[in-house]
């Protein structure tokens, strides 16, 4: 009989072991002493005391000034299940506000704003999340546009910088709320609806791989709602940023495709007020929030009514991509896997900000291995300021070829066996075709991959001054599991470590299991499964994917040890661990 909790049967699986092998019996239990020591005494203690250092007066003070000067009167949104209990917004972080000379703008708002976005593109997020607030909360009249333009931009930016700056997702959503209320009234004052405006979609989606993907789950969630009738538009992106124009033209089959704004009826220079607002979004039933609970809400629904792929190539298409396909070296009859790392030097707009999505593809090797050792062919995904990959047998480095074209990134996502990605853009794409993804290296922690189909192995958070990893429920939460900036990671004493060569082997080998019909999930292994799904439903970190069976084995001591019960949340988690 398999234990209903983890730890339990963790500790009959050792019992059993040590039976076969009574030498190890003083080992096993200095070790277990001195974890269960840790766990119960010095990490309960670690965390109070980290907590109080996060709470310090001077963020507090700061924060105050805000609070009297402007509050958004709007709720945060329910969790994604609304009978998980419920969680406390996260404390504040502690970071220095005042250190920073900078020039006495007055009350310019725009001076004040153009210099809060210096600060955060150059990841200054104190100074940053200090002048934008100041230029969120100038007062304006309501008929005055350009003021109510720049309030709107720095709430939006504002946001930005308290997610990804400070991880506090329940404050930026706030503020981004109150972004699309000033949008409201520039689009009323010059006699639009909010309704037209939803269904305008502009360079922003267009001009950008991952985002252009991601519309598929807007397109997802207008036919499980019943609004497939409505017309949507979607703007191209300028010829500085185009993205991929072949999945632009893809997505032409549920969008009308529009060359510029300057075919609508609006004023240009506030055209953005106009469009679909990007870090808020209409969830199936309940509040407007942060769109990755919506994503994840819609890609569950539609799983479970059994919907098919959204997108599909024609015979056509098939037959000009293996042409192609063969012309970049991969024989007609073998299959091919896509492998796309994230790397710095690309998308050069916050690029710092977003480092901690990076990885190094040289630690991909083993995995890389284990496809090529089960027939298969590797095809590298990207662009050519990736560094090149070394001659490797059945490997493709297609980002430096120069047959690569549109076309083919599509293609290649679009057929492979599945996909092996990082937190880029091109991660999202497969899915459009029902290609199942292996996500390495994932982050930010507080969210998880969209796909029941997917696996997934996250980055981990290391506490430096004790050495020890960060538990589950403290990566996945608020506010770190939503910092992109590194050096606030620093201040709080965490580094990122990235997944390991053995780490990606083993998340690859089981997908090739999965694939093959090979795979063997133990009792165990679905009690973690579910106790891990429960952590994260709990800490409102959304998604579907599943997580590394090897990786959860080896990681298993991060889930609290607690016998905790998440009720509803809990059982849910085991339903679908069971299906």
């Amino acid at each position: 009989m398999t234990s209903r909790y983890p730890v339990v049967g963790f500790f009959k699986n050792q019992i059993e072991k040590t039976i076969r092998n009574p030498a190890r019996v003083p080992i096993i239990i200095a070790d277990r002493v001195n974890r269960i020591f840790r766990r119960a005494f010095i990490g309960p203690v670690r965390r109070l005391s980290r907590a109080a250092i996060l709470s310090v007066e001077r963020l507090t003070l700061q924060f105050d000034r805000w609070q009297t000067a402007f509050v958004p009167s709007v709720e945060v949104a329910a969790p994604l299940e609304s009978d998980v209990p419920s969680v406390e917004v996260a404390a504040p972080l502690e970071y220095d506000f005042g250190n920073e000379s900078e020039q006495d703008f007055g009350n310019d708002a725009r001076s004040i704003f153009e210099a809060g976005i210096r600060a955060l593109d150059d990841v200054r997020i104190a100074k940053a999340v200090r002048l934008l607030m100041r230029a969120a909360t100038l007062d304006c009249s309501t008929s005055d546009v350009g003021s109510l333009w720049i309030k709107r931009e720095a709430c939006k930016n504002l946001g930005v910088a308290l997610h990804n700056g400070l991880g506090r997702l329940d404050e930026a959503v706030c503020w981004w709320r109150e972004s699309e209320r000033i949008c409201h009234l520039i689009t009323n004052h010059y006699g639009f609806s909010d309704a037209s405006k939803s269904q305008v979609y502009d360079h922003f989606w267009s001009g950008h791989i991952g985002h252009t993907a991601l519309l598929g789950l807007v397109v997802k969630r207008h036919l499980l709602t019943g609004q497939d009738d409505q017309k949507r538009y979607l703007i191209g992106a300028p010829l500085q940023n185009i993205g991929n124009r072949y999945l632009v033209e893809q997505m032409g089959r549920f969008f009308t495709l529009i060359d510029d704004s300057t075919q609508f009826a609006f004023p240009q220079e506030y055209a953005n007020a106009f469009v679909n607002f990007f870090y808020i979004d209409n969830r199936l039933s309940g509040p407007a929030t942060y769109p990755w609970q919506v994503f994840a809400e819609v890609s569950r629904a539609w799983e479970e009514k059994g919907r098919c792929p959204l997108l599909a190539f024609s015979s056509d298409e098939l037959e000009l991509g293996q042409k192609r396909r063969a012309a970049i070296g991969i024989p007609p009859s073998a299959w091919h896997v896509c492998l796309h790392v994230r790397a710095p030097g690309f998308k050069l707009h916050h690029d710092d900000l977003h480092a901690s999505l990076n990885a190094d593809i040289a630690t991909y090797d083993l995995a890389i291995d284990a496809v090529v050792k089960r027939g298969g062919w590797v095809v590298r995904m990207g662009d050519p300021s990736m560094p090149k990959l070394p001659p490797m047998r059945h490997v493709i480095d297609y980002a430096h070829s120069p047959k690569k074209s549109p076309e083919m990134d599509i293609f290649l996502s679009g057929t492979c066996r599945f996909f092996i990605g990082t937190s880029s853009g091109p991660l999202y794409v497969p899915a459009l075709y029902g290609v199942p993804s292996v996500v390495t290296n994932w982050f930010p922690t507080g969210t998880r991959p969209l796909n029941s189909a997917d696996l997934f192995i996250p980055k981990l958070h290391w506490y430096e001054k004790d050495e020890e990893f960060a538990p589950f429920d403290e990566s996945m939460a608020q506010p770190i599991g939503h910092v992109h900036a590194n050096p606030l990671l620093s201040q709080l004493d965490l580094s990122l470590r990235s997944n390991t060569r053995e780490e990606l082997r083993d998340v690859v080998v089981e997908m090739l299991d999965r694939l093959d019909g090979e795979i063997e999930y133990s009792d165990e292994d679905n009690q973690l499964q579910s106790y891990f799904d429960a952590v994260a439903l709990n800490v409102r970190s959304y998604g579907n994917a599943h997580v590394g069976r090897d990786f959860l084995r080896k990681f298993q001591h991060l889930l609290p040890a607690a016998q905790l019960d998440y009720g509803p949340a809990r059982k849910w988690a085991l339903a679908r661990a069971n299906l």
